[in-house]
C-alpha cells in the first residue's frame, strides 16, 4: 500500500518524485531548501530519469496503478490514458 505524505506515524515523512532532466539542478536546489526550512523533519528525493518514465512511475504503470512516485515532472504532456489512470486510482494531475 501507498504511503500517506506527512503521516503522523512516520518519522520523517518522504516525498519521491522522478521524471525530466533538464530542470532537476533547479529542483534538487529547491528541495534541499525545502528540506532545511521545513518546520517538520522531510526528506525528498527526485530522480531525473526522463518525463516519459516519470509520467510511468507517478501512474504506478506495471504496479496496478499505485503510484511509485509522489509527483512526477515532465516537459511532455500526458496521454490521454496515463491521466485517466492517475485520477481514476484517486492521484491528481496539476
Amino acid at each position: 500500500s501507498g504511503h500517506v505524505l506527512g503521516d503522523e506515524h512516520e518519522e520523517h515523512p518522504t516525498i519521491h518524485g522522478s521524471g525530466t532532466t533538464n530542470p532537476s539542478p533547479f529542483f534538487w536546489k529547491v528541495m534541499d531548501l525545502f528540506e532545511e526550512r521545513a518546520r517538520q523533519d522531510v526528506r525528498m528525493t527526485y530522480r531525473a530519469v526522463g518525463s516519459s518514465t516519470g509520467q510511468r512511475e507517478f501512474q504506478g504503470e506495471n504496479n496496478g496503478n499505485v503510484a511509485y512516485t509522489d509527483f512526477g515532472a515532465g516537459d511532455i504532456p500526458m496521454t490521454q490514458a496515463r491521466y485517466d489512470n492517475v485520477t481514476g486510482a484517486g492521484g491528481r494531475v496539476m
